[in-house]
């Protein structure tokens, strides 16, 4: 009976030189905790349920891509273009998005607890239930967005947009500095705020 463990296939520096659907079908178990795939083109690539952990997508074009229940805790995702990319139920605490464009996303039930997502674009996401806790959301663009029953506890909200935005059932919490004269405000530009 033989007890090792095999190693885990050594990955590229970079996607660029050698294509991203190579790689993916490099790697059957999916595995890219740590992965160099910063400014790389992975539209829509299917990434569901794999271990992207620490990797580095700084710049990455991820449009249209498939990242369903991925593990992307700690994250390089700053600047990436993630527009209509589904993100639902992926694992992201600690991941930086900072002025990421999450436009038209599906992110229902993601953890995005202590990210940093400051200036990111959610324009007509959907976080219906997404886990945003602890996040960093400054100057944030959720206009359209579904933030229905999601999590928005002890998040830095300053100059964020909701426009227009569904915050039915949204737990912001008092911890989050959300005043009634802020309320008043998301009502008055169309926002639902039911909590």
């Amino acid at each position: 009976m033989n007890d090792i463990t095999p190693e885990r296939p050594a990955l590229p520096e970079t996607v660029d030189t050698i294509g991203s659907s190579a790689i993916l079908e490099r790697d059957p178990k999916r595995d890219f905790r740590g992965a160099n795939f910063r400014s790389a083109d992975l539209r829509g690539c299917d990434f569901m349920g794999c271990d992207l952990e620490g990797a580095d997508l700084h710049g990455a074009d991820l449009n249209g891509a498939n990242l369903r229940c991925a593990n992307l805790k700690n994250a390089d995702l700053s600047l990436t273009d993630l527009s209509y990319a589904s993100l639902g139920g992926a694992q992201m605490q600690g991941a930086i998005l900072t002025a990421a464009n999450l436009q038209g996303t599906n992110l229902k039930a993601a953890n995005l607890s202590r990210a940093k997502l400051n200036g990111t674009n959610f324009n007509e996401a959907n976080l219906y239930g997404a886990n945003l806790a602890g996040a960093d959301l400054r100057v944030a663009d959720f206009n359209h967005a579904n933030l229905s029953y999601a999590d928005l506890r002890k998040t830095l909200l300053l100059g964020a947009i909701f426009d227009d935005a569904n915050l039915k059932q949204c737990c912001f919490g008092s911890d989050t500095g959300i005043r009634e004269s802020i309320k008043f405000g998301f009502k008055q530009r169309g926002a639902i705020f039911d909590v």
